[in-house]
C-alpha cells in the first residue's frame, strides 16, 4: 500500500537533511509502527507521505501511484490521518468534525447523501461517541478529542490510516481504548495502519512490524521480536534497560533499570 523509495528531505534554510535515504514498504492490512527518539524525523516523514511536503529526492508511492501525480482530493480518498496539531479555530461540534471525513467525496456544490450520514453514524458508533454529537470539540478532554479524530478517519473510509503519536499525553486507560478501536478496525476490515509511537511497549503489543528512525535515517525494520532489544535501547535511545516478554503473547516489553 505504501512504498518509500530513496527518500531525502531538507527544510529550506537548513544545512543538514532531516531525512536521508529512507526506504521501506507497508503491506495492505498491516499495522506498521514507526518509533524513534525526539527529533528523529518521524512527523516530517508523515507529512511527506501525506503530500504536505515535497521530497528533495525519492518517491512516495501510495497504492501503486506516485503521490506527486495525485490531486489533494485523490490523496484524501486514499489516506486519512490524525496529526498532532489538529486545532480548529471554530468551535465545531463532535458531529461536525466527524462529518468532515466525508468532504473528499463531495462535489463543489453537492450535499451529503443518506449514505454519507449512515457512514458518519457508524463511525460515531464504532468509537462509542453516541451522546457526544452536539458537544463542542474544544470542550472535550484530550482522550475524547482523539476519539473524535479517530471517528473522522473512520468516516473518511480510506484504505490507509496514519496516526502521529495519537495516544501521546493520554492516561493509560484512554491509550488502551483508542489503540484497541484502531486495532479492531485494522484486523476486521484489513485497513492499513501506519502509526508513530512515543511508547515503545505499546508499539510492540500492536504492530506487525516496526521501523526505527534515528538521526533521520532508518536504523532497523522488523517485527517487535526482531528489533526491540537492549542494543536498540542503548544505541538509539541511550537508555539503560532490560527486556521482558509480555505474559499474554510474549511481545517484548522494555523495563528501565533504576
Amino acid at each position: 500500500m505504501i512504498q518509500i523509495q530513496n527518500l531525502h528531505f531538507k527544510y529550506t534554510g537548513s544545512r543538514q537533511k532531516t531525512l536521508t535515504d529512507i526506504n521501506f514498504f507497508v503491506e495492505r492490512g498491516e499495522f506498521f509502527g514507526i518509533i524513534g527518539p525526539n527529533g528523529a524525523g518521524k512527523t516530517t516523514l508523515f507529512r511527506l507521505i501525506l503530500g504536505f511536503l515535497k521530497p528533495l529526492e525519492g518517491k512516495v508511492i501510495i497504492d501503486h501511484e506516485d503521490i506527486r501525480n495525485l490531486k489533494r482530493k485523490e490523496i484524501s480518498r486514499k489516506l486519512s490521518a490524525v496529526m498532532q496539531d489538529f486545532s480548529p479555530t471554530y468551535d465545531f461540534t463532535v458531529e461536525e468534525i466527524v462529518h468532515m471525513g466525508r468532504t473528499p467525496y463531495l462535489g463543489l456544490f453537492s450535499n451529503e447523501s443518506e449514505r454519507d450520514y449512515n457512514i458518519v453514524r457508524e463511525a460515531i458508533s464504532e468509537t462509542e461517541l453516541e451522546g457526544f454529537e452536539s458537544k463542542q470539540f474544544n470542550h472535550l478532554s484530550g482522550g475524547e478529542r482523539q476519539r473524535v479524530l479517530i471517528a473522522k478517519c473512520f468516516a473518511q473510509n480510506t484504505p490507509i490510516i496514519l496516526l502521529d503519536e495519537f495516544v501521546a499525553h493520554l492516561d493509560i486507560g484512554h491509550v488502551q481504548q483508542l489503540i484497541q478501536r484502531v486495532f479492531i478496525k485494522n484486523k476486521k476490515e484489513k485497513i492499513t495502519v501506519v502509526a508513530i509511537f512515543h511508547d515503545i511497549n505499546t508499539a510492540a503489543l500492536y504492530c506487525d512490524r516496526i521501523a526505527v528512525l534515528s538521526k533521520g535515517q532508518i536504523y532497523q525494520i522488523g517485527t517487535p521480536e526482531e528489533i526491540i532489544n537492549q542494543q536498540l535501547m542503548r544505541d538509539v535511545y541511550k537508555a539503560d534497560s532490560y527486556i521482558v516478554p509480555h505474559r499474554v503473547d510474549s511481545k517484548p516489553q522494555v523495563i528501565l533499570n533504576k
